[in-house]
């Protein structure tokens, strides 16, 4: 077990505990961001409460064999170094094409991208870069899970 999954599994312990789960409650962790800098940024606002969800493409687990998230789950959000920091339970997740994504989803975001242009250019930018090294296109309809978590436990 390499380092990161044994801080991973001692921290889900920890959380597990304090929030009196069950031992077969599903959880995943993920890092948001692709550099230290958004990551502080995302596990920042987070723990504010300020950022209440996000968004991946479908194809992004479609291309690692990863499965999707589901509701239900809980996310242990990483710093970019992969320790985890926070955990938050998925509430909602829902499959939406990119087009179809609306003010309502987009509010989970931080207050910087809570206004849809902005949202979408800075998304549409990012997921082609990431399609593109898999040789696919984005396209309007590009399959995105949309997902809400509760209020975040940051021991």
């Amino acid at each position: 077990m390499s380092t990161a999954q044994a801080e991973a599994e001692t921290f889900w312990h920890r959380c597990r505990e304090t929030l009196g789960l069950p031992a077969q409650t599903r959880w995943r962790t993920r890092r948001l961001g692709n550099s230290p800098d958004v990551c502080a940024t995302l596990l920042d606002l987070i723990a504010s409460g300020a950022k209440t969800g996000t968004f991946s493409l479908l194809a992004e687990f479609e291309q690692t064999g990863q499965a999707a998230p589901v509701a239900g789950e809980y996310l242990l959000i990483t710093d970019y170094d992969h320790r985890p920091r926070c955990c938050v339970r998925l509430d909602r997740v829902e499959l939406r094409p990119f087009d179809q994504i609306n003010e309502e989803w987009i509010n989970v975001e931080g207050p910087a991208l809570r206004e849809l242009g902005a949202w979408r250019d800075l998304h549409r930018e990012y997921w082609s870069r990431m399609l593109a090294g898999w040789g696919l296109e984005f396209a309007p309809d590009t399959p995105v899970l949309c997902q809400r978590f509760g209020p975040p436990f940051c021991p």
